[in-house]
């Protein structure tokens, strides 16, 4: 984002899981970005949060199964992928404010989250290391570096997106694709969606 000035309207804000109302105004830049998002007051200062939209989740949906308890690992704020993956007849568990990273986590069989990227090595670390099944929506490029390939070697599967996926109400595209890398959930190891 560029700013041009202390106060600037923008068309979007990203923040995991969840879409924004268009038009939200930051006040103050350099200084904390402040946002409101049905009504929580956000400091969003430098963010890479994403909002998750419906078809970055319809075709990992379709291949997983509805007997497991799926664990939302960054739905604090939002509740986009609780919500979709509840109406769509899975059992979901949001995090409620607990810090996947650090704090104690409820019972659940697999992960499913998007994560902010700026700290993927981390979820996919700690993925690793819960040894549970795990879907994660990161960019397309999670795939080099030496850190992660030595978790990637022992389990990955790929669901990928031929087309860019819009994170922002507005449609915009980013510059990156993304994909869900996911471990134990699905039959094949790699799936390209047209």
């Amino acid at each position: 984002m560029r700013y041009q000035s202390n106060t600037e309207t923008i068309n979007s804000l990203r923040y995991t899981n969840t879409y924004l109302t268009p038009t939200k105004t930051i006040q103050g830049y350099p200084g904390a970005l402040k946002q409101r998002i049905n009504n929580v007051k956000i400091n969003n200062k430098g963010s890479d949060e994403y909002y998750t939209p419906p078809e970055a989740l319809e075709p990992l949906l379709s291949r997983l199964d509805k007997q497991l308890v799926y664990y939302e690992a960054t739905s604090g704020v939002s509740s986009a992928i609780v919500d979709y993956m509840k109406e769509n007849g899975f059992s979901v568990v949001g995090s409620e404010g607990r810090d996947f990273l650090l704090d104690e986590l409820p019972e659940f069989d697999a992960v499913l989250t998007n994560p902010p990227y700026s700290i993927r090595d981390k979820f996919i670390e700690k993925c690793y290391e819960l040894d549970k099944p795990f879907a994660l929506l990161l960019p397309v490029n999670t795939l080099q570096g030496v850190r992660r390939g030595k978790y990637f070697k022992t389990g990955l599967e790929l669901i990928v997106f031929n087309n860019r996926i819009s994170f922002t109400e507005d449609g915009v595209k980013p510059h990156f694709g993304v994909a869900w890398f996911c471990k134990d959930l699905l039959k094949e190891k790699l799936e390209f969606i047209l």
